[in-house]
């Protein structure tokens, strides 16, 4: 066999790629689908494939993040059109409070800590699981599915945001749970 110390980054770097290419699907479409789940498949593997072959590292942290991001960003830009006008109001309004929790927790980290909080706590790997699965919620659950998403996203960044209040910035913050991390 080959080096295999760089195939979590690989899978990492073809989420990046993988998002790009689904900013040239119509949501909904086979080519969508095909493409979104490669790219959350590859999330799912790349921490475990970076721990089996002992290959982490803090780049391979941040790459994680960055390629979350840019495939959170390309999923909006496909998706949002068709949510808008599927999805009640008061969703749209969890939406935003969550967004602004975010906001002010990447906000008090950069400027208390200089860094960029990318917190992989538990109810931030849930909260992504389900966002995640959004797309697949069909018929009449979706709006129920979305308002238990914002329940679920909210707690998630008030959870960042006391994180980061208590001077936590690490990537693997323990979270504000007895549980342990994945």
């Amino acid at each position: 066999g080959g080096d295999m110390r760089h195939l979590a980054n690989c899978l990492t770097a073809a989420r990046i790629v993988l998002a790009v290419c689904l900013l040239g699907t119509e949501a909904g479409s086979p080519a969508f689908f095909t493409l979104y789940t490669a790219a959350g498949l590859t999330d799912l593997l790349d921490g475990p494939v970076a721990r089996r072959t002992e290959s982490q590292s803090a780049f391979g942290a941040r790459l994680d993040s960055a390629a979350d991001l840019v495939f959170f960003a390309a999923a909006s830009v496909c998706l949002l059109p068709c949510l808008w006008r599927l999805l009640p109001p008061a969703v749209w309004l969890g939406a935003l409070a969550t967004a602004v929790g975010r906001g002010a927790a990447f906000w008090l980290c950069l400027r208390r800590h200089g860094c960029i909080p990318a917190l992989h706590t538990r109810l931030n790997k849930l909260t992504g699981a389900r966002l995640f699965c959004l797309p697949y919620a069909v018929g009449g659950h979706l709006a129920a599915y979305a308002s238990a998403l914002c329940l679920l996203a909210l707690a998630a960044a008030a959870e960042d945001l006391l994180l980061v209040c208590r001077g936590e910035c690490r990537v693997e913050a323990a979270g504000c749970f007895s549980w342990r991390n994945v």
